[in-house]
């Protein structure tokens, strides 16, 4: 419907400072982007199925992509655009298992726990490609098995239907993802060429205590999700023997990838955060409870809990956060702590 789902940071009438808002439907128009408050321009596109009069079985399907102003900035065949989701969906589902990965974070923010171990969470991290095994059957028919990632298996399969024919098909994890002449996909002269990806997300699963809008942390959890997508450039050709045909991904032919590894039980980590951030350069994020009470409402209930569990006095809690001051964003930095004596 071209409208757009937008969080927004909107004033906070009751605390003060401002609050995530989600608006379900923007107009294009009443969006601007942040480096010169322009109108942001959709990136738009059309499908056009050419119908050769003379020849009406020679169809041809197209896409267009239109500029800011609607004028056709390019045009490019439909196979240009071959793609395939890793991991494989399972059999009978239309959408794939999500690439998770957990991790769970204590009150202090100190200490990280994952139920994986260190070589689980680089190759999930990298994503790297990986051979296992290579195929080749007679001289019509090759097959490679690659591994994307710790979970992501792909069987890639290229053959000839029959020994005459100069059709070939090509299949991905079982299913055909092109069956065509060299022609039809605009293969060098000499050579039958397909280019497709091999497209995914992974998601990063934090349990992390959450804070008010003050950066106090809070006795409640929530869960944060980070996003991240990959795409990987792949090519299956050869010239005139199937049984010399090439599979290349990223750039890399496979003879030259490197070997899977077999993951032998790992420890679970349970690691500081600074030896987190250095070796995987993950941070760990916050979430913010926005109608949590914030300010000495906050100090004082927080006192109030921790008298009534016998963990201090009513008085030192509230002092010991009257002293304390906000360091980065989101974080409380303690310089001093008051405390009454019993």
């Amino acid at each position: 419907d071209g409208l757009f789902k937008v969080i927004a940071n909107m004033p906070n009438a009751r605390h003060g400072g401002f609050h995530s808002t989600e608006v379900p439907a923007v107009r294009a128009v009443n969006l601007r982007t942040l480096h010169d408050q322009q109108p942001i321009v959709v990136p738009q596109g059309s499908l056009v199925l050419q119908v050769p009069k003379g020849n009406p079985l020679d169809v041809s399907l197209f896409v267009q992509h239109h500029g800011a102003d609607s004028t056709v900035q390019s045009t490019d065949k439909i196979t240009h655009f071959f793609a395939r989701h890793s991991p494989a969906p399972a059999k009978g589902l239309t959408a794939s298992s999500q690439q998770r990965l957990k991790f769970t974070v204590s009150q202090d923010r100190k200490m990280v726990s994952c139920d994986k171990g260190y070589n689980y969470i680089r190759h999930f991290l990298s994503g790297e490609v990986r051979c296992i095994d290579r195929k080749t059957t007679k001289n019509f028919k090759k097959a490679w098995t690659v591994q994307i990632g710790p979970d992501a298996r792909h069987i890639v399969e290229v053959e000839k239907r029959h020994a005459t024919s100069k059709i070939v098909t090509l299949s991905v994890d079982g299913e055909i993802l092109c069956e065509a002449l060299a022609e039809d996909i605009e293969s060098e002269d000499g050579k039958w060429e397909c280019n497709f990806r091999l497209c995914g997300e992974r998601f990063l699963e934090w349990e992390v205590y959450q804070t008010n809008a003050d950066g106090m942390t809070l006795a409640t959890t929530g869960e944060v999700l980070q996003r991240s997508v990959f795409s990987h450039d792949c090519c299956v050709s050869f010239e005139q023997n199937i049984a010399e045909a090439t599979l290349t991904i990223g750039g890399l032919e496979y003879a030259n990838m490197p070997e899977r590894q077999e993951l032998h039980q790992e420890e679970a980590l349970r690691w500081i955060a600074e030896a987190l951030m250095g070796s995987f350069g993950l941070r760990i994020p916050y979430q913010i409870d926005e109608i949590a009470p914030v300010g000495l409402e906050a100090v004082v209930l927080s006192g109030v809990s921790s008298f009534q569990k016998g963990s201090g006095s009513l008085f030192g809690g509230l002092f010991k956060f009257c002293c304390a001051h906000t360091g980065r964003e989101g974080e409380v930095v303690s310089d001093v702590v008051v405390e009454e004596n019993a």
